[in-house]
């Protein structure tokens, strides 16, 4: 007969005895599992199902079920020596494949399956429970993956779209092979088994892809989204895609943040409600007077509070035991005996009185009344045990919503990280943000004259009067020459243009300040002595006085230089 084991105590199992444990209760005929023999599976939260789920299928019992190896193997591919790596490792390229970002490069598996509490930072994310700690907590890739496969489920659902059967199928085959369980799901059984999971799961009348309502669906879902990510503090806009597979990474991680956001929100609401019911149980015991107020309500839990009920149970157990040594009655010792035992292992059951039983004595009355003691005492443990469960419970729901917390906080972190990549990449997106085409400013020296059709020389030679050259003449024929190089040009070339010349053109502070310095070297060549500051000054803004007076149509009178 197999062993009968708690949730708790499989989740504590070591991988050896956890391996014995599959194979007492998994049949050798059909492969089914006998879930009976883990007693206590259907009272157990969501989150602790999940690890009960991850402890059993990560098992690697299919390593030891067969004493002979594979009889074949490809040469080009070593076996891990670790079966459990060897899982993650599948696992990891499993995210990889369905475009989810692994919590960590695989290259550092071996390192943190070695020493988790090393990488306790690292790992902290995807860790099971704050206060719980686990050998298992560096199999994150694993547990990534289930995840994963529950948002795109999640995805699917709100778009009112299902996933076809045979895409259903192959995903179900893919998972028992990364499992080692390729056997199994070759059997024939396999694949009704995956269809009723299939019907179960996307038989309830959705709507198909291209259906008449499948933009307001969308657009519904995309305003929840909103919502619940403004509660998280993500502003951001986005624009979700009608398909999933056709969203970019950043927006399939956004989504995803939502995702985990709504589990937040509802594992926040669901320890909420236990916190108030925890409260009022505790007001409870104090107004029953059985325990005085305390601020720490975590004393109720301490070895020495249960030593302490057990002793005032003993105690009103001898007082009943010392009066019906008084009264004669010699049955009543066994009967306080039994009192004692069933209220320490059932509280809450109380014996129904038979019909046609006679009303009792007066010494029945009186033993009745002896026992009352540990009825009140009885009573009072009951309240205790409920309060005692029920802060379990409450401790659990706040580790999980730390759990979560941190779950999305290592979204976010994920999104900003995609979103840096990107820009780094160059890719552009209205979320994300275009790529800049800000060009070096061009110089006149680095521009050479373009062989042209129509090349005039004549215009561009120097002509010195009265010591002054025509290089405003040969300055606008070089722009004509540039202009008509440009017809030529592609559009890309084009636009590049156009940018540079926003930025700094002949009608900008920067295409002035080129002139003149162009003008002051030319100066400088003709022998005119720039040293002298004042002059330099002077010559400065005679340029500038020439240039404004010749935009607005005067001619400024010249003085005599030298």
């Amino acid at each position: 007969m197999a062993t009968q084991l708690s949730v708790d105590q499989v989740l504590r199992l070591t991988e050896r005895e956890l391996i014995q444990f599959v194979k007492q209760n998994i049949t050798n005929e059909g492969g089914t599992w006998n879930i009976s023999n883990i007693v206590d599976w259907e009272d157990v939260s969501q989150a602790k199902s999940e690890l009960l789920s991850e402890k059993l299928l990560g098992s690697p019992v299919r390593h030891t079920t067969t004493q002979s190896p594979s009889p074949s193997r490809s040469p080009t591919v070593e076996p891990t020596e670790n079966a459990t790596q060897d899982y993650q490792t599948k696992c990891y390229q499993a995210l990889l494949d369905d475009g989810c970002r692994p919590l960590f490069p695989i290259s550092l598996l071996p390192q943190v399956s070695a020493n988790a509490d090393a990488y306790y930072d690292l790992l902290r994310p995807w860790t099971r429970y704050p206060d719980m700690l686990s050998p298992e907590d560096w199999e994150v890739f694993s547990r990534q993956l289930r995840r994963w496969k529950e948002f795109r489920t999640w995805q699917l659902g709100n778009r009112r779209q299902t996933v076809g059967f045979s895409e259903y199928l192959d995903e179900q085959r893919r998972e028992f092979e990364r499992m080692g369980a390729a056997e199994f799901a070759a059997q024939p059984i396999f694949e009704q088994t995956v269809r009723q999971q299939w019907e179960g799961e996307y038989g309830h009348g959705q709507q198909q892809p291209g259906g008449d309502d499948a933009e307001a669906v969308l657009s519904r879902y995309a305003e929840a989204a909103r919502r619940l990510l403004i509660d998280c503090g993500f502003v951001q806009p986005f624009q979700l895609h009608p398909d999933p597979k056709q969203q970019d990474q950043w927006t399939t991680y956004v989504e995803y943040l939502a995702f985990e956001c709504f589990w937040l929100g509802r594992l926040a609401r669901s320890a909420q409600k236990l916190r108030l019911q925890h409260d009022a149980e505790w007001e409870g015991l104090v107004k029953a007077d059985v325990v005085k107020p305390l601020g720490a309500c975590d004393d109720l839990r301490s070895t020495e509070v249960e030593d302490m009920r057990g002793r005032e149970l003993e105690r009103a157990a001898r007082a009943a035991r010392s009066f019906t040594a008084v009264t004669g009655t010699t049955a009543t010792d066994t009967a306080a005996t039994d009192m004692v035992k069933e209220t320490r292992t059932q509280p809450t059951r109380k014996p129904r009185a038979r019909r046609g039983q006679q009303p009792p004595s007066h010494t029945q009355k009186s033993l009745q009344s002896s026992q009352s003691p540990i009825d009140d005492i009885a009573r009072r443990n009951d309240l205790v045990n409920e309060y005692v469960h029920d802060t379990q419970k409450y401790q659990t729901a706040k580790a999980e919503v730390d759990y979560q917390q941190r779950r999305v906080e290592w979204v976010q972190s994920e999104i900003g990280k995609i979103m840096a990549e990107q820009r780094a990449a160059g890719k552009s997106g209205s979320t994300i943000g275009a790529k800049s085409r800000k060009r070096k400013p061009i110089h006149d020296a680095d521009l050479k004259p373009p062989v042209g059709k129509h090349k005039r020389t004549d215009e561009t030679k120097e002509t010195v009067v009265d010591g002054r050259s025509d290089y405003s003449r040969t300055t606008r024929s070089k722009k004509r020459k540039l202009a008509t190089d440009e017809e030529t040009q592609g559009p890309q070339l084009k636009t590049e243009e156009k940018v540079a010349g926003e930025i700094d053109g002949p009608g900008t502070k920067a295409g002035k300040d080129r002139r003149v310095s162009t003008k002051l070297d030319r100066w400088k060549n003709q022998g005119k002595s720039l040293h002298n500051t004042s002059l330099c000054s002077s010559l400065v803004l005679q340029e500038i006085r020439r240039c404004r007076a010749k935009k607005s149509g005067r001619v400024p009178r010249r003085k005599a230089e030298g």
